[in-house]
């Protein structure tokens, strides 16, 4: 899925994004744009608009408003410095960026950088894209092992960047990412994506792999492997799958995605001592799939 992005913001208010974004960024016109961005800044303050609130949090709000959504980002003040209008469909997102703070004691402004590649890989807007396109934002470590692409998902803690580092160390092998892989059935195949949000291992490539098998960590005194079937493989996978659960139609759209995920790619779940039981356990298995 390909996001193309029209940046308007002024050159002066920019800040550098972060190489692990850059790795991602094609240039224009190089393929098809699946969603669009729109960027552009303002040192006026924005009023929301009313409209029902989807979802709140402390510096999060999401509400309807007209045929789309609205997304606002705050910080401390009670007015949002990031406004994003969104469409139904979650293809077309317009970014409007507060740069501008008046301080009264000294007349200055006080600006904000703005990360456009950054903001334009939005996770909590971009799950909604992912679904849209037949795929799935998930909270895994994974990649190309022995020319088969596998998923090792878990819940924090579980040991996602400790197995990615040990299959690292094998020339055979080519991990993606270590904190979020992608999901998406194109081309008549399911297929895993790196992507640029980094985990404590700071591996990011923009690179893929047809999917093989997915895999569900558990940390053990002994490695060893088992297969799940379609309802425990289910239950295993909403748990680190990135589902708009604030909302029922999007949370259908997501469920729906895992069940044809599960029905097509083989599940299991791997519990495993962090040494060298672990790659060999995982090797053999991608030699037999």
């Amino acid at each position: 899925m390909s996001v193309h992005v029209v940046n308007s913001i002024r050159a002066e208010l920019q800040g550098e994004d972060t190489a692990e974004y850059l790795h991602f960024v094609r240039p224009v016109g190089s393929q098809g744009s699946d969603v669009q961005v729109c960027m552009t800044s303002s040192f006026n303050q924005y009023k929301p608009v009313a409209g029902d609130v989807i979802f709140a949090a402390r510096y999060l709000r999401i509400q309807k408003v007209g045929r789309g959504i609205q997304v606002l980002y705050y910080r401390m003040d009670p007015q949002p410095y990031v406004t994003i209008l969104v469409d139904q469909q979650f293809s077309r997102f317009s970014f409007c960026f507060y740069c501008g703070n008046e301080e009264k004691s000294s007349g200055k402004i006080k600006k904000y950088s703005v990360y456009p590649y950054r903001a334009s890989a939005d996770a909590l807007l971009l799950q909604h894209s992912f679904i849209n396109h037949q795929g799935m934002l998930i909270h895994a470590g994974g990649g190309s092992v022995r020319g088969k692409g596998m998923v090792f998902a878990g819940i924090s803690g579980a040991g996602k960047s400790t197995l990615t580092e040990l299959l690292s160390s094998f020339p055979t092998n080519r991990l993606f990412s270590e904190e979020r892989l992608v999901v998406r059935f194109v081309g008549n195949q399911w297929t895993v994506w790196g992507t640029p949000w980094k985990g404590t291992g700071n591996i990011v490539r923009n690179e893929s792999a047809p999917l093989s098998a997915l895999f569900f960590l558990k940390q053990a005194e002994k490695t060893h492997v088992t297969a799940l079937t379609p309802s425990q493989g289910l239950h295993r996978l909403l748990q680190v799958a990135s589902i708009p659960w604030y909302s029922a139609e999007w949370t259908n759209k997501g469920i729906a995605v895992c069940e044809s995920l599960i029905r097509d790619i083989p599940m299991f779940e791997l519990a495993f001592r962090p040494d060298q039981t672990a790659i060999q356990e995982v090797e053999h298995l991608a030699a037999s799939l």
